[in-house]
């Protein structure tokens, strides 16, 4: 072999040599970076949550297979992903885990919404509703008048995506969509991506939404625009809606209460009503108590709460009967189900997806980031709202024509029913 030829066959040699020890330097300073991160969740989830025969010995052995099919795995990204997908495996709505690729400035700003910039403004609100059906989310109840309707929103459009963010089968599943939905709002102007009624074309709308002069909540990542409703019909029925439990909010709830007791019934809609502060919800409870009970308990390693609800010798003592969805969250399901097993009210609508537990967001050492819960939260009867929601007394589904026709068969069925209790 020439002396040229073999020099350069040496040296590619020698290339190649060098590139896979580096290569494999790298992956097993990657595996180190990843492996460390998920230590960490798993020191959290012991020490914060499980209770030591809930995290048992299966759980442990998840984790350990985690390990080491990170060190099998080729690419950070994709050492990534595979705690990303055990913490899936626990099907629990306040564990979640964000690799650092995505908690970076770009994924915060997609989940934040962009501020308006008149002092003046404190809001905007939606001209719509959503419903959710089969897996899919719908748009309903559209204010012909409204912004949105003149932009050619319609009842029945299917909702595929709100600005950059796809309505995927995962934020179904935890039943994101709305919050980003209101989260997105906030600015005044978005963008939908929408599968039309008939035709089921795909098109883009963007919206222009009216300004409100209220005070806002900010809750997580979401900033909500607080709305009230508060409505007497004719046939004497209080109908009540709001979007959060929040101290302005459930203030005004519970006035309303207290100058309607001459009422034939109420309607207290907590659907899309994503929660707020848990407490809140035995204020509004005490207004319908003849009797102590309690709502439930949140415990924890570290927390111990009951939410107590006192009786009052003025309360109201008609029917009530609750409405709920997938959509209802939190302090609303903890609300509806301790209401329901205390046989206060009847609930009507939807299963709730069971998501009523407080819970902490932490950065870890890679700049991930790991939700994780701190309590558990059971009913009077100690069963868990976590996973199991509240089971509507009256399952009532929405069909297609009722959302192309702006109908509310949840409502009615309401109605339906305190007209029968008189």
């Amino acid at each position: 072999m020439p002396k040229i030829l073999k020099s350069g066959f040496l040296f590619l040699l020698l290339s190649f040599l060098l590139g896979c020890s580096t290569t494999r330097e790298m992956h097993q300073q990657n595996s180190a970076v990843v492996i460390s991160s998920l230590k960490q969740i798993e020191a959290l989830i012991i020490k914060h949550y499980f209770m030591n025969q809930d995290f048992d010995t299966t759980w442990k052995a998840k984790f350990i297979t985690a390990a080491e099919k990170i060190n099998q795995t080729k690419g950070l990204n994709k050492q990534y992903q595979v705690i990303v997908d055990l913490i899936e495996e626990f099907n629990h709505s306040h564990l979640a885990y964000i690799p650092p690729q995505y908690s970076k400035k770009n994924y915060s700003q997609s989940l934040t919404s962009k501020k308006h910039t008149d002092p003046s403004i404190n809001g905007f609100s939606l001209d719509f509703k959503l419903v959710e059906m089969d897996s899919k989310v719908y748009i309903s109840e559209m204010d012909p008048n409204g912004p949105s309707y003149q932009r050619g929103l319609r009842n029945g459009s299917e909702l595929l995506a709100v600005d950059d963010i796809e309505v995927d089968a995962s934020l179904l599943k935890k039943g994101y969509a709305y919050m980003i939905l209101q989260t997105k709002a906030n600015s005044g102007a978005l963008t939908l991506k929408i599968a039309e009624v008939d035709s089921k074309q795909i098109k883009k709308i963007a919206l222009a939404l009216p300004p409100v002069h209220k005070e806002q909540n900010r809750m997580g990542l979401a900033k909500i625009t607080e709305m009230v409703h508060i409505e007497k019909r004719e046939d004497r029925i209080l109908y009540l809606a709001f979007n959060a439990f929040t101290f302005e909010q459930v203030g005004k709830i519970k006035q309303a209460i207290q100058s309607n007791r001459d009422a034939v019934g109420m309607i207290i809609d907590l659907r899309n009503n994503p929660g707020g502060m848990g407490m809140l919800a035995c204020g509004i409870a005490l207004e319908f108590c003849e009797k102590d009970y309690s709502l439930g308990t949140m415990s924890g390693p570290e927390l111990n709460l009951n939410f107590p609800v006192l009786a009052q010798s003025d309360c109201y003592q008609g029917p009530l009967i609750l409405l709920v969805n997938g959509f209802s969250f939190s302090t609303s399901e903890i609300l509806a189900r301790g209401m329901q097993v205390a046989k206060e009210a009847l609930v009507v609508g939807t299963q709730t997806r069971g998501m009523a537990l407080p819970s902490v967001f932490m950065k870890l050492s890679d700049g991930s980031i790991f939700q994780y819960p701190v309590a558990d939260f059971k009913d009077s009867t100690g069963r868990l709202l976590e996973a199991q929601g509240v089971t509507p007394d009256f399952l009532v589904k929405y069909s297609l024509d009722d959302i192309k026709n702006g109908h509310d068969p949840q409502f009615n069925k309401a109605v339906e029913l305190i007209l029968q209790h008189l």
